[in-house]
């Protein structure tokens, strides 16, 4: 018996550790991808400066800041995610 609990024990260890590691590999992913964002930010940034003798350059740097806003707020809801798991497997 006390092997078998000890098995499972450690198999259960294992598990959570497994589990820990994926999600921490998910986190670093998430960080690429808020850095990417923050670039293509600073990008934008730069740009904006000189449209204002621009439509057409204003008009496609307002597509590119929607675009963002979408992609920033669907990485903020998968990194919400990941959190609730990492505390959840209390990693």
């Amino acid at each position: 018996d006390v092997r078998n609990q000890s098995k499972m024990n450690y198999e259960a260890c294992d598990t959570r550790l497994k589990s820990c590691e994926l999600l921490y590999n998910d986190i670093n992913d998430k960080t690429v991808e808020f850095k990417n964002i923050w670039n293509e930010i600073g990008t934008i940034k730069q740009q904006l400066k000189s449209c204002a003798s621009d439509k057409k350059t204003c008009d496609q740097q307002e597509l590119k800041i929607k675009k963002l806003e979408k992609s920033i707020s669907k990485q903020q809801g998968s990194l919400d995610t990941i959190k609730k798991k990492f505390r959840s497997n209390k990693c």
